[in-house]
């Protein structure tokens, strides 16, 4: 595994660690549709679904996490989304009416921890 895939799980497996402490079910983790791109993390919790992008950097050195999740990127998302809930949705008990929302997970991991800053219900842009 190369040097940023191993940051970036450490910070999907911080992430994920939050979100189950915090009552969320994860539904899937790095969910690959096609060419169309991937999904950190689907987590769901009440009858809402979030839809997670995490971003981990070890200095903001290259400027903070949460920069890197372009108008761009979050519309591939929506579409990546789409494609997951057609696939996927009746395994994990979603629907075209069940309430979804985009999350930004921001990890920077630090020599002695690690900080996290969530963006919660992002403009997806679609």
């Amino acid at each position: 595994m190369q040097h940023n895939q191993t940051i970036g799980k450490r910070g999907e497996d911080i992430v994920v660690r939050e979100l189950e402490k915090s009552g969320f079910v994860v539904l899937a983790r790095n969910c690959r549709i096609g060419n169309i791109g991937e999904i950190d993390c689907i987590a769901r919790r009440g009858d809402r679904v979030h839809i997670i992008e995490v971003k981990t950097r070890t200095s903001a050195l290259f400027g903070v996490p949460e920069l890197a999740v372009t108008m761009q990127k979050r519309q591939r998302m929506w579409k990546a989304w789409q494609a997951a809930r057609a696939m996927h949705g009746t395994d994990w008990g979603v629907s075209y009416h069940t309430p979804v929302q985009f999350d930004v997970a921001a990890v920077t991991l630090l020599p002695d921890r690690a900080q996290l800053l969530w963006y919660r219900d992002i403009e997806i842009g679609r």
